[in-house]
């Protein structure tokens, strides 16, 4: 029976490429990451134990540990495992943003009288736990050691570790690599929102975890706009390189990505989710222009998920239960799939001043975002090519024009499903998942 004049074969290519994206994007399992991390061969990124790339996707948890029952830890890690986060961010010790500072919701303290040559071993042994439970979830925490706090004040620990003296210092390291022997699924994080007045404040940690035999990736949480490696310049413990701004993050990323010698970065802090009025759209728009230029990931951050409710900068209206399914997070979850989806670690930034772009050096694949709405012109133009749009609010596929208009450029599909005016214009094949 006749139904009318058979599909056009651009047509039918477009059904079946679509179908595959959906199915893809619906039904592809995640791959263990085999821990150690390692910087990769050509400096730009990490990849785990067994050479496949780790593309950090991290939410910022900070007084997790202090503030967390054990039902409470299992509940959050389950929920951003599922989510498609792989990375978590906490301090390990807590100095005022848990309800119960410097003790964790158990009541122990992490040192006796606040000194760093004191630990206490129950309180560390619980801190643990925390580690351990995210690697039984393939999961890496970036751990600070000792959070300095802004301005070196009283938020953080510099005072008590100024009074402690650098010995004690390097004590603490090499206890917390004796604490810590034989998880790998660590990346230490000295610092935090401070560039030390003294820098054995830093220093002295560092080496003593490399004295005590740990062997995770080093790097540092700064102040803000500032360059770990101007600070520590000559560091020889300074892995990973970060990046952390409230401005723009794709020109201050691009800076970053040219610096040399070449060493992989993160985007490890900008604006947060319900904090001064910061939308799911900025969150997403942070995260794909580091992503897109060059950056070897990005952490996330919500209020009040990063206190868990106890004391933050801002209000909020939700509890961190609530605030675990908040657009910003699912949209994070969306950018997960799709990078799993892509060989991200091949692409290079574009040049175009107008969106975030990146593409492979043999141009067989272009990605770009857009935040405005308006056309996008192709970084491939002139080059016949697949072309979809991606909605990072639900991670929905749509065809693009089979061909640009004349100018080479692609018209924005609207509004996304948020409401939002942002997109992924995806050029050339989408793959299976190739990354973790």
């Amino acid at each position: 029976m006749n139904h009318g004049a058979p599909p056009k074969p651009a047509v039918v290519r477009w059904i079946v490429l679509v179908a595959c994206m959906f199915a893809l994007l619906a039904g592809a399992a995640r791959a263990q990451t085999q821990f150690p991390l390692k910087v990769s061969a050509n400096g730009r990124f990490l990849e785990d134990a067994g050479g496949q790339p780790f593309l950090i996707t991290g939410d910022a948890a900070w007084s997790a540990i202090a503030e967390l029952s054990a039902e409470d830890m299992t509940a959050y890690l389950d929920d951003r495992h599922a989510k498609g986060f792989n990375t978590i961010l906490v301090s390990l010790i807590e100095h005022q943003f848990s309800r119960y500072a410097p003790r964790n919701v158990y009541g122990d303290a992490p040192f006796e009288n606040s000194d760093f040559a004191k630990p206490n071993d129950v309180y560390f042994a619980r801190a643990r736990a925390f580690v351990e439970e995210a690697n039984r979830r393939g999961m890496l925490v970036l751990l600070a050691p000792a959070y300095l706090g802004i301005g070196c004040g009283g938020q953080g620990w510099c005072e008590a570790m100024q009074a402690s003296g650098p010995d004690a210092l390097n004590a603490y390291g090499r206890y917390l690599a004796r604490q810590f022997a034989g998880l790998q699924n660590i990346i230490w994080l000295h610092g935090g929102d401070a560039d030390p007045p003294q820098p054995w404040l830093v220093e002295t940690i560092a080496s003593g975890l490399k004295a005590g035999g740990a062997t995770g990736l080093q790097s540092f949480h700064g102040a803000r706009d500032g360059n770990p490696r101007d600070v520590f310049p000559t560091a020889n413990w300074l892995d990973i390189d970060t990046l952390y701004t409230y401005e723009g993050v794709r020109p201050a990323a691009l800076k970053r990505y040219a610096r040399m010698p070449k060493k992989p970065f993160i985007l490890v802090e900008t604006h947060y989710e319900g904090e001064r009025g910061v939308t799911a759209q900025a969150i997403r728009a942070s995260a794909y222009e580091a992503l897109l230029s060059g950056a070897a990931g990005q952490i996330y951050g919500n209020n009040p998920v990063w206190h868990f409710g106890s004391s933050g900068i801002e209000s909020s209206p939700l509890t961190w239960q609530q605030a675990l399914n908040s657009e910003g997070a699912e949209s994070i979850g969306q950018l997960s799939k799709l990078f799993r989806r892509l060989p991200w670690w091949q692409l290079q930034p574009g040049g175009n001043a107008d969106v975030a772009e990146a593409t492979t050096a043999d141009k067989s694949l272009a990605v770009v975002y857009t935040t405005s709405g308006a056309n996008v012109t192709s970084p491939l133009a002139g080059t016949e090519t697949e072309a979809i749009w991606f909605d990072p609010v639900n991670g929905k596929l749509q065809p693009a024009k089979s061909e640009p208009d004349q100018n080479g450029t692609y018209a924005t599909p609207g509004t996304n499903a948020g409401g939002g005016t942002d997109w992924l214009l995806i050029l050339g094949p989408y793959p299976k998942e190739v990354g973790r």
